[in-house]
């Protein structure tokens, strides 16, 4: 039978692992995906949500690189073609109406009596309408791994990748 601890436990590692922004690739297409091209050679994508800048998205991608070199066992990888792209999303418009009426008319009471003022009543009516835009970020490399003795200069180094990702995340 399962103990209480380890159920809380259990449930807790999911709900942290549910609030990191760094994650395989949702229903939303938020998130990291990768496909073998080649022994050794990745097509890597990291696309980021509405909250994640082009620089987050960038270290994210960087990120997931570092970790496929360290299964791999190929910890140096060079990028050796990318494509940073930019998406502008629109949740639709939203208008709203500001109505002030003020001077003598009609007035109405929280008990719901109506009564008439002698005069004439003014209003002023303003329409706000805005657009509900966002912009999300995505990252795609094609990127080749290399062992430490098969590194060519211009290699990044997955572990110090993965050393400053863990800094950053403190």
């Amino acid at each position: 039978m399962i103990s209480i601890f380890k159920l809380l436990s259990c449930m807790a590692l999911f709900v942290l692992a549910a609030c990191s922004s760094y994650h395989a690739r949702n229903i939303m297409g938020v998130g990291f995906s990768e496909i073998p091209l080649a022994k050794d050679t990745y097509k890597i994508t990291f696309a980021g949500d509405e909250g994640d800048s082009r620089d987050e998205v960038y270290d994210h991608f960087l990120h997931r690189c570092a970790e496929i070199g360290m299964q791999l066992q190929k910890p140096f990888f060079v990028i050796e073609s990318a494509d940073q792209s930019s998406y502008t999303h629109n949740r639709g418009t939203t208008s709203y109406t500001d109505v002030d009426v003020y001077g003598d008319g009609f007035s109405h009471n929280l008990a719901g009596a109506t009564s008439f003022h002698h005069g004439t009543a003014k209003a002023t009516a303003q329409t706000h309408t805005f657009e509900d835009k966002y912009q999300t970020y995505d990252y795609v490399g094609v990127v080749h791994f290399y062992a430490a003795q098969q590194k060519p200069q211009n290699a990044l180094d997955g572990n110090l990748i993965m050393q400053k990702f863990a800094q950053d995340q403190k």
